[in-house]
């Protein structure tokens, strides 16, 4: 049974299910639809679950595992250290976002998710969970990977690439993979602006009944044909979603505050892919 030939550690907050549904949609690449957290969460079950779990997508060119939390801070220097003894040839890849909105995005999806109070502050909700900032701490995060892989095992994409230009950017993702390029027309939608729910019994609805549809589609075969006969209606069902949302910024007060906090972080991701993140020390 094959092991991943990449497999993406993160992060939450920066469009990982919109780069799931366009890798799991490739004809040359191979990938559960959703991620196995075989390292994290599912660490206590056995290697021969997760090959098995992987088996039905082996016979593609490229085989890729993806789940977030192999980047949360419980999880990742373990996580780093079991894929490294499996296999130390693995290759690595990150989605990265501007520290400071991801973890504003991560603060409203806790609101919308029930986790947290709707009624309290970020920079209060920061303090009683500090999961919020230790999850775009990118240096503490991404260490043990860079100690155990190396500079040329880890590729690092950066979340703002693929709001400027998503084409360009699963472009560029396509070609790290070594697979042809493809066009994903009116599949795609990621967050430029947090959001926060409206209308939260319709919102729940609606998720309720993708979710549901999605499990039945999943337990009878079809898992696929869903993933195409979404994306076909794909801009109905958001248009739905986003009545029942409100758009959100981060004040600029918390911005400032925060971006000095991660400073060293927005270095360190400096250092390992040559370029300047500016954009990561302003809001817009």
């Amino acid at each position: 049974m094959k092991f991943p030939d990449y497999i993406g550690i993160g992060t939450r907050r920066c469009a990982s299910s919109w780069l799931h549904e366009a890798l799991y949609s490739h004809p040359e690449i191979g990938k559960p639809r959703r991620g196995l957290h075989f390292f994290s969460e599912n660490r206590v079950k056995k290697l021969e679950w997760y090959l098995n779990e992987l088996k039905p997508y082996a016979d593609k060119k490229v085989l890729i595992e993806y789940s977030v939390t192999y980047m949360y801070p419980e999880y990742c220097d373990l996580v780093a250290k079991t894929i490294y003894d499996i296999n130390p040839d693995t290759n690595i890849f990150v989605v990265l976002r501007n520290p400071v909105l991801r973890a504003y995005s991560d603060y409203l999806r806790s609101i919308r998710m029930g986790e947290i109070n709707k009624n309290i502050t970020f920079k209060d909700a920061i303090k009683q969970n500090n999961l919020l900032i230790k999850r775009s701490r990118y240096k503490n995060l991404l260490q043990s990977y860079y100690d155990y892989f190396g500079d040329n095992k880890i590729k690092i994409f950066i979340y703002e690439d693929m709001v400027k230009n998503n084409s360009s950017f699963l472009s560029e993702v396509f070609e790290y993979l070594g697979v042809n390029n493809t066009k994903n027309d009116g599949m795609l939608r990621f967050e430029k602006e947090g959001k926060s729910i409206k209308h939260n019994s319709i919102y729940k609805t609606i998720k309720y009944i993708n979710k549901t549809i999605t499990s039945i589609f999943d337990i009878i075969g079809f898992t696929l044909l869903w993933s195409r006969f979404k994306r076909k209606f794909l801009k109905y069902y958001l248009s739905l979603i986003e009545i029942t949302l409100r758009s959100h910024k981060i004040k600029q007060t918390d911005f400032d505050e925060l971006v000095l906090i991660f400073e060293n972080d927005i270095k360190f991701i400096e250092s390992k892919i040559n370029r300047k993140l500016s954009f990561w020390r302003s809001p817009i």
